[in-house]
């Protein structure tokens, strides 16, 4: 169990692997409202994470005896009777997990963020920063931007540009939300990436994936061209 913030939980365990299961949880014997994001994770040992993101603060979770079920059968619990609660570091909630494990973490928390409201949401938005560093997800800088048709066009200094893939979905960080870009337009030329950002939306850091999670940060010394 991980305090993500001040209105969000994440619970996870983990087992070995078996075919997809349904996961439902309950608190004190009634099921957890949601919103709730859930998700299977490969771990490098051929195993599998269960990891469930909660909009309770931990103090609220630890309270309340949570089981978790596979399938309608009980197979991991919190009870609040417990001396010693089961608390982590964000640390652990990626330790383990094989690249496509940790590629789905994040494009998960990425795109189940808008079901959270203001406070879990944020909390959920610093989760993904705080892991991309913990994960060491390279951050290009851009170098240039100018601007087309009202469009903010930005380019990034992407090192290994050809073997990463196009990005195919993104996301930006803004004043503590994350913010799926539904039009998110981009353009290899050989190790520059060229994104044209959607109507209204100036510099920010954007998480985006290929083949492997890519982040771009929202500052750096650029020319502009125009």
């Amino acid at each position: 169990m991980i305090a993500m913030g001040t209105m969000l939980s994440a619970v996870f365990f983990d087992r070995p692997a078996g075919p997809r299961s349904r996961m439902q949880a309950e608190q004190d014997g009634l099921p957890i409202p949601r919103p709730l994001i859930g998700a299977e994770l490969a771990l490098r040992t051929g195993g599998t994470r269960h990891v469930l993101f909660v909009p309770q603060g931990i103090e609220t979770v630890q309270a309340r005896h949570l089981v978790l079920h596979l399938d309608g059968i009980p197979v991991a619990e919190i009870d609040p009777n417990w001396l010693q609660p089961p608390e982590g570091e964000l640390s652990t909630l990626v330790a383990q997990l094989s690249g496509p494990g940790l590629r789905k973490l994040l494009r998960v928390m990425m795109t189940g963020a808008p079901l959270f409201a203001g406070p879990a949401q944020a909390g959920l938005a610093d989760a993904i920063t705080r892991l991309m560093d913990i994960c060491a997800i390279p951050a290009f800088a851009p170098v240039a931007e100018t601007r087309i048709a009202g469009r903010l066009l930005v380019s990034y200094a992407v090192s290994g540009l050809s073997a990463m893939g196009h990005p195919a979905e993104a996301a930006a960080f803004l004043n503590g939300r994350l913010v799926r870009l539904k039009n998110f337009d981009c353009l290899s030329e050989g190790e520059l990436l060229h994104v044209l950002l959607p109507p209204g939306l100036g510099r920010a850091q954007i998480l985006a994936f290929a083949d492997a999670p890519m982040r771009r940060c929202a500052d750096a010394p650029m020319r502009r061209c125009g």
